[in-house]
């Protein structure tokens, strides 16, 4: 049977890497070497050799200000015993170690006799105001270079995974929301007028974190007026009824009254305000003898606002009015709705 020929598909460099450390350790200790082998080997055993192989245990998140584990693994492939040195943890946007990458930890590392291979702890310190983002974990062996080794360029090595670093927010959230509705209708024998008029004043509080920012109401109110004139030409006596709508105060989150949520996207980038408005209303019907009688309820009227950002500095993003809506996807019954909200960041 013909025997198939060796592959010749380029390995992966997580691959290489693991072979070439295997192989080093083979070499580096005089085991699985032929005698030739560990004659040409012989010059590079006089050396001790630091190889880093793997980072171990990097989160998927990390606050600034806080602290997390990780192991750096690291092996010796040389010929001789490697002294105790210092391994050092960076953060970086890929997984070689640059200029600008920034160092937040570092442990030592006891000697190392020929072909040992063992794990480093460092804890890492992500430093308060550092950039958010996504970031690779570079780990260095022998960071300082004190150690006379065979090669200095397998010193290194980047995460495969990120980290994602956020930070808590705090701020407010503060402006103001107009919304309007004017018109005449007429059906059959019947029209109307209508002139409305609200305004939300907007106090909401900035918390959570930059990967999850949550708003929450805190002293925001609203008010309302509004004016219906409906009148019916009814063959036998015509009637007209003016209906008067008011509406003030809170949003009451305790008695499940007027309510109003605040909601941004990841990027702070669009924001959602939510909210309800509850309000009175009076009824008076004069018909065509001058008769009039009175009628009085109650109503709620939900809104879903949606805002974007036009204007960004470093503490504060301005929004202004995109979109509203009476619920998700249900067309809202307010002609406009103007504002700006202003969420400014304290840290």
């Amino acid at each position: 049977m013909p025997v198939a020929p060796p592959s010749t598909r380029p390995q992966s460099r997580a691959r290489r890497r693991t072979a070439a450390l295997g192989a080093a350790l083979a070499v580096g200790v005089g085991l699985l070497a032929a005698p030739g082998q560990l004659a040409a080997a012989a010059p590079l055993r006089d050396k001790p050799d630091l190889m880093m192989d793997e980072v171990r245990w990097v989160p998927r998140e990390a606050k600034t200000g806080s602290t997390f584990q990780i192991d750096g693994m690291v092996a010796n492939v040389g010929g001789r015993r490697a002294p105790m040195s210092v391994m050092t943890a960076h953060l970086s946007k890929d997984r070689r170690l640059s200029d600008g990458d920034k160092r937040v930890g570092a442990s030592q590392v006891q000697a190392m006799e020929p072909g040992r291979l063992g794990a480093v702890g460092i804890t890492v310190r992500v430093p308060d105001g550092f950039p958010e983002g996504k970031y690779h974990v570079v780990v260095c062996a022998d960071v300082r270079n004190e150690i006379d080794e065979i090669q200095e360029g397998d010193n290194c090595i980047g995460s495969r995974s990120q980290v994602t670093i956020i930070r808590d927010l705090e701020g407010t959230l503060t402006g103001t929301l107009n919304l309007y509705e004017s018109g005449f209708t007429e059906q059959g024998n019947t029209t109307e007028t209508l002139e409305r008029f609200a305004q939300v004043q907007v106090v909401a509080e900035l918390g959570g974190h930059s990967a999850d920012p949550r708003l929450a109401d805190k002293d925001s109110t609203y008010s309302w007026m509004g004016e219906i004139t409906r009148e019916v030409d009814d063959e036998l006596c015509p009637y007209t009824t003016v209906e008067d709508e008011e509406g003030q105060g809170d949003f009451d989150h305790s008695s499940g009254s007027s309510k109003l949520a605040a909601g941004l996207a990841e990027k702070m980038s669009s924001l959602g305000v939510r909210f309800r408005l509850d309000l009175d209303f009076t009824a008076t019907t004069t018909d065509c003898h001058g008769e009039s009688w009175d009628m009085s309820g109650k109503n709620s009227d939900m809104n879903l606002v949606q805002l974007v950002e036009v204007a960004r500095t470093k503490r504060k993003v301005v929004y202004t009015v995109d979109s509203w809506w009476q619920d998700f996807g249900i067309p809202s019954h307010w002609d406009t709705v103007e504002g700006r909200l202003v969420l400014k960041i304290k840290k």
